[in-house]
């Protein structure tokens, strides 16, 4: 079964509903960083899955910058790397979530990260699309 694309995003030409994806997921991956902090200083397996989410963010960050400048230049190797750590991204979202429902100290954590979980599926969705569009194949 392939992966889903779109060929519009948010009423607009892909272009730039992938630059507002891009945007999105800029703040939406910081936030995320920060409102699981309180997470950094817990005992046993929770706080190494914490640094583990923590440094893939960043990183994922690093690489929505590269999605942004993709717009503009239609390079179609700088989105790789974000399509990758999107990847690993929602799977560590998924695994922390299981570690703050274990804890069970924290409904709103729990909200954030499904929320975090779901924009984060929609936004690789519609960056996976542009890719596509700049020519890339699917075996990546």
């Amino acid at each position: 079964m392939a992966i889903p694309t779109i060929k519009k995003c948010f009423c607009l030409e892909l272009k730039w509903g992938a630059l507002i994806a891009a945007l999105v997921d800029f703040i939406f991956a910081g936030s995320c960083v920060g409102c699981t902090t309180g997470y950094r200083d817990s005992d046993g397996g929770l706080n190494f899955v914490w640094y583990a989410v923590a440094l893939v963010h960043i990183v994922h960050i690093i690489f929505t910058i590269l999605v942004i400048v993709s717009v503009f230049v239609a390079n179609k190797k700088l989105v790789i790397p974000y399509l990758i750590t999107g990847i690993i991204r929602i799977i560590l979202d998924v695994i922390f979530f299981i570690f703050v429902l274990i804890d069970g100290t924290d409904d709103v954590a729990l909200v954030l990260i499904i929320i975090n979980i779901v924009i984060a599926d929609i936004l690789w969705i519609v960056i996976f699309s542009w890719y596509k569009k700049l020519g890339g194949s699917a075996d990546v």
